[in-house]
């Protein structure tokens, strides 16, 4: 089941950058305050979402080790939120 989760989480991280790069060369901005400087820097920003992507399966992973249970929850909801970002991304752009 984790495997099938990590999948999941990677696929919809991948769709997200690729929705929000698409939206920001179409005029969007970020509305995260945080990610402000994203839509200057495209390639950063891609650099920067494996960055964290991986770090959170790999620790993910680790914690599966001793907590399977409680691993596999865990990316349960963060692969949910990742593709609520991504879906919210395309609602976005049908606009």
């Amino acid at each position: 089941m984790l495997k099938l989760l990590f999948i999941a989480y990677l696929a919809g991280q991948a769709f997200d950058g690729a929705t929000t790069v698409y939206a920001f060369r179409h005029g969007f901005v970020e509305g995260n305050p945080a990610m402000a400087w994203a839509p200057a820097h495209p390639v950063l920003f891609v650099g920067f979402k494996t960055g964290v992507s991986g770090s959170a399966a790999w620790a993910a992973f680790k914690l599966h080790e001793k907590q399977p249970k409680r691993a596999t929850i865990i990316m349960a909801v963060v692969a949910g939120v990742t593709w609520t970002a991504a879906m919210n991304n395309m609602r976005q752009l049908r606009r």
